[in-house]
C-alpha cells in the first residue's frame, strides 16, 4: 500500500548478542505505473470445438491505461507458445483503461456475449499459446519494452478443482473462484466472494 513517487523515512533496528544498534535511511517509490491482471481462465469450456470457446480476461486495476501493444500471450513462458495481441477490431487503440477488461482468444473465436465496452484481441492462429489452454499451465501476459521481455502478470490454475465449462475467476485482491454461470463471463470482471 504504498504510494508512488512519494518519500518513505525508515527506522531500522538489528538485534545480536554484542547489543542493537539503531539506524534511520529513506526510500522512494517509483513513478505511477499501469498495472494488469489476468482476471479469468475458460481452460475447459463445453462448447466444441474447445479452442473456439476459451478466452482469457485481463482487467486494468491500476489508475493508467495500460498499452497492449507488443504484447503476448504465453503459457510455460518457455517462449514456444508466445502469441501476439492482435486487435479484433483494428479501428480501436489498444489501450486497456482503468477498470476496463479485453479478452483474449483463438482467431476463429465467436463470442457474441462478450461486453461491447471490453478490448477484444485475437492470437495470430487458432488456439492460445502453443495448444491451447490447460489447467495445468501457467498462462502469462508478456510485453516487450526496451527491447526485453516482460511478464506484466501470470496465473497458474494448476490445482483448482473446477468442473467443465466454469471459468477460474481471480480478483484484485488475489482470491480465486469459479464462475458462477457456465460459460464463464468473458469481459466482465467481478470480485470473488
Amino acid at each position: 500500500d504504498l504510494e508512488p513517487s512519494k518519500k518513505y523515512d525508515i527506522s531500522i533496528e538489528i538485534y545480536s548478542t554484542t547489543g542493537t544498534k539503531s539506524s534511520d535511511s529513506f526510500a522512494f517509490t517509483g513513478a505511477p505505473a499501469p498495472h494488469i491482471m489476468i482476471s479469468e481462465i475458460m481452460h475447459t469450456p463445453v462448447g466444441e470445438p474447445e479452442k473456439n470457446f476459451e478466452f482469457v480476461e485481463i482487467f486494468n486495476h491500476g489508475k493508467l491505461d495500460f498499452d497492449l501493444t507488443d504484447c503476448f500471450i504465453d503459457d510455460r513462458n518457455d517462449g514456444s507458445g508466445r502469441d501476439p495481441l492482435l486487435l479484433k477490431n483494428i479501428e480501436l487503440l489498444p489501450l486497456l483503461e482503468p477498470g476496463a477488461t479485453a479478452i483474449i482468444t483463438g482467431n476463429e473465436a465467436d463470442f457474441s456475449s462478450v461486453s461491447t465496452d471490453s478490448l477484444w484481441f485475437i492470437v495470430d492462429d487458432t488456439t492460445i499459446a502453443d495448444a491451447g489452454i490447460t489447467s495445468n499451465e501457467s498462462i502469462q501476459i508478456v510485453c516487450l519494452r526496451n527491447e526485453e521481455f516482460t511478464i506484466e502478470d501470470s496465473f497458474d490454475p494448476s490445482g483448482i478443482q473446477s468442473d467443465r465449462g466454469y471459468s477460474v475467476n481471480i480478483d484484485a485482491g488475489g482470491t480465486v473462484c469459479l464462475s458462477k454461470d457456465i460459460g464463464g463471463t468473458p469481459g466482465v470482471y467481478y470480485d470473488c466472494p
